[in-house]
């Protein structure tokens, strides 16, 4: 198991500039935005922005803060952001986001295509996880939770070694997987 402080995390501008972004992790070690396979950041969103694009990359979001947002392509397409309810889309779909009421913090879950596919779920304490391959991250979101013996403040994070996890605490947390 590697622990992923949030505190060792530093922003760094949205491609397009129009925000800022921590990333949480990356594959392959050292990957920038221009050659990552897979990578999970978490963004503070406190206005209606465009989203950067990332073509040939498939996106998860999820509202992990914050009251949701509407995010609408140029093209005419919606989409719901609401807490807790991953939603997927193409990378290179240029949108805007306008949010519901209030800034929100997202996590967001980027995969080459032709690399593993990614999935997000958000789950509560007492949760049992099955890693058996790829990659999987848990990311505690509200409170504290404890997994394998290790006490996540909110935003930490643990990249799973395989085997069964059990999530206890009062907090909820991200569960992502790569493969």
């Amino acid at each position: 198991m590697l622990l992923l402080s949030a505190r060792d995390r530093m922003p760094v501008p949205w491609k397009n500039g129009m925000g800022s972004t921590v990333e949480v992790a990356s594959g392959p070690p050292g990957a920038s935005l221009a050659d990552f396979d897979w990578r999970v950041s978490l963004a503070g969103i406190h206005g209606d922005v465009p989203f950067s694009l990332f073509p040939g990359a498939e996106r998860i979001l999820t509202v992990v803060e914050g009251r949701g947002m509407t995010l609408t392509a140029t093209s005419g397409q919606t989409l719901q952001a609401m807490p807790d309810a991953p939603i997927g889309f193409p990378g290179e779909t240029a949108f805007v986001c306008q949010l519901h009421d209030g800034p929100v913090t997202a996590l967001n879950v980027m995969t080459r295509r032709g690399s593993p596919a990614g999935a997000v779920e958000v789950l509560g304490p007492g949760a049992i996880l099955r890693h058996r391959g790829g990659v999987t991250l848990v990311i505690a979101l509200r409170d504290s939770l404890s997994v394998v013996g290790q006490l996540l403040a909110p935003w930490d994070a643990v990249q799973l070694a395989p085997g069964d996890v059990e999530l206890r605490g009062i907090g909820t947390a991200a569960v992502i997987r790569i493969g």
